[in-house]
């Protein structure tokens, strides 16, 4: 029990265990509509394309969190616009848009000339959350959960329908770009902890989890989420004990549970009583 409870006895590390928690519940949340909708690539493309705006934030001496949120909610309503009325495929315009923002960003790293200052958001650092960011997030959150829940109706058609969706009167066009705002603001999380490098496995992998165990969309939330807070606890204990990137820890921790539930779930559909 000591070797659990001994590293939140740090205020440090409670903080850093509120905002993974935060966090891993808004990424699973969007994560399961990403992964429901064949999405999965939007949430590591709008992480990578945030790093114009960390170096931007940098040289400006402004909040690096905002200069993140800002460069991937320009680029989800890039790819919107380039994506309306279905002239280019989202994919296609996802990856337009991405590599050039992410090329942006190393040309702008050059110009600053110190990739150190920038290690901690293109690599995660969980352990360094404070309870300001903390607050924020939690703000975040709630308005995640707020408009995922006013807009359940008009997500769930789409992502079943698109067609269908319209006939009944729902503006999927509308529908799609606030989903893309909201993997804007979730991204911006999920770089805090795990960095812009690892953000997607926080969106997908939970939700990919999830969806070996359940195939309806309020259930899988809840157990990718169920799954993310774990893996926050977890990897938390790892880093703490084990000194390793706290955010490496985490994404580690959801990959193990994946295999293992997919591993599980093979040998359940070959063993004789399932037959």
């Amino acid at each position: 029990m000591e070797w659990l409870s001994e590293p939140f006895g740090f205020d440090f590390m409670r903080a850093a265990l509120a905002g993974g928690i935060i966090a891993a519940i808004a990424c699973a949340l969007l994560g399961v509509h990403l992964v429901l909708r064949g999405m999965s690539f939007l949430g590591d493309a709008l992480a990578h394309a945030a790093l114009p705006g960390v170096v931007t934030a940098q040289m400006l001496g402004i909040s690096l969190l905002v200069g993140a949120f800002s460069a991937s909610l320009a680029t989800a309503l890039l790819v919107a616009w380039i994506a309306r009325r279905r002239a280019v495929s989202e994919d296609s315009s996802l990856g337009v848009a991405y590599t050039g923002m992410f090329a942006l960003g190393i040309v702008l790293l050059n110009r600053v000339g110190s990739y150190r200052d920038l290690a901690h958001l293109l690599l995660g650092n969980l352990l360094g959350i404070t309870w300001s960011e903390v607050a924020i997030m939690a703000g975040l959150l709630v308005g995640i959960v707020l408009i995922l829940a006013l807009c359940h109706r008009q997500l769930l058609a789409t992502t079943i329908d698109p067609h269908y969706c319209t006939r009944i009167g729902c503006n999927a066009d509308l529908t799609r770009m606030v989903l893309l705002v909201l993997c804007a603001a979730t991204i911006v999380m999920g770089i805090r902890v795990a960095g812009v490098v690892l953000t997607s496995a926080m969106l997908i992998t939970p939700a990919a989890t999830a969806r070996l165990l359940d195939w309806r969309l309020v259930p899988t939330q809840v157990l990718a989420a169920s799954i993310s807070v774990l893996a926050i606890f977890v990897g938390l204990l790892l880093a703490y004990h084990l000194d390793l990137s706290g955010g490496a820890a985490v994404v580690l921790v959801l990959t193990a549970v994946f295999l293992i539930v997919r591993v599980g779930t093979a040998l359940r559909q070959r063993s004789p009583a399932s037959e």
